[in-house]
């Protein structure tokens, strides 16, 4: 990977790339463009980081559970993951209701979801014992257990506003790649002209020659 962010190349067409996805993005935030597709672009970056989610966060969570708690985990990430399979179905045979989806509402999900399994847990956990969680805890995991319901029902924040914030996070990272594409640029080697490096070739083979020679008439 490190190599290959040194291939000025590679980082300038990168560049290039984002430069276009984030210029779409704002000629559709300001309802020049195709909607439709900006829409699928934030839903698959949604599906993207909650899949990263459920491998990096959620998986390695299962085993640290009771019994009967993991089976609510498992259906906590069986559910996250049917929500990207179907995000990515939707860009290929198109799903009205994921179409119309709202970010918010998926981020609600995984709040609720979350939220859900910890009180699950907290109940079964037995009153007398010395892992029993703190009322404050229940009560922030019966508040977000609320606010996710409330986002999946009444989304505050629409895509439409999400599009200027991705954009301008794509522009930041075009920026940023046009600044290590200059750099990875300049760091290459001076070429050196075919008539120099031809008489370059020339002299150091002249020179070998010369070097064996004098060894021959030594080892005489």
């Amino acid at each position: 990977m490190q190599k290959i962010m040194k291939n000025w190349i590679f980082t300038m067409v990168t560049a290039i790339v984002l430069f276009l996805l984030a210029l779409f993005m704002i000629l559709d935030g300001a309802g020049v463009a195709d909607r439709f597709v900006t829409q699928s672009i934030i839903h698959e970056i949604t599906a993207i980081f909650v899949a990263c989610y459920v491998i990096l966060v959620l998986c390695p969570m299962v085993p640290r559970y009771q019994p009967l708690v993991r089976y609510f985990a498992l259906g906590e990430i069986g559910l996250l993951s049917l929500t990207v399979l179907l995000i990515f179905l939707n860009t290929m045979v198109g799903i009205r209701w994921i179409e119309n989806m709202v970010v918010c509402s998926v981020v609600g999900l995984v709040i609720w979801l979350r939220s859900v399994v910890e009180l699950v847990g907290a109940y079964l956990i037995p009153t007398d014992c010395e892992k029993r969680l703190p009322l404050w805890r229940i009560c922030v995991y019966i508040l977000t257990a609320a606010l996710g319901v409330w986002q999946m029902a009444n989304p505050l924040i629409g895509n439409r506003y999400l599009i200027f914030p991705v954009a301008a996070l794509t522009l930041l990272l075009c920026a940023g790649l046009v600044v290590l594409t200059v750099r990875n640029r300049r760091a290459l080697p001076p070429k050196v002209p075919k008539a120099d490096k031809e008489q370059g070739d020339a002299s150091e083979q002249e020179t070998q020659a010369t070097t064996d020679g004098g060894e021959s008439a030594e080892n005489a």
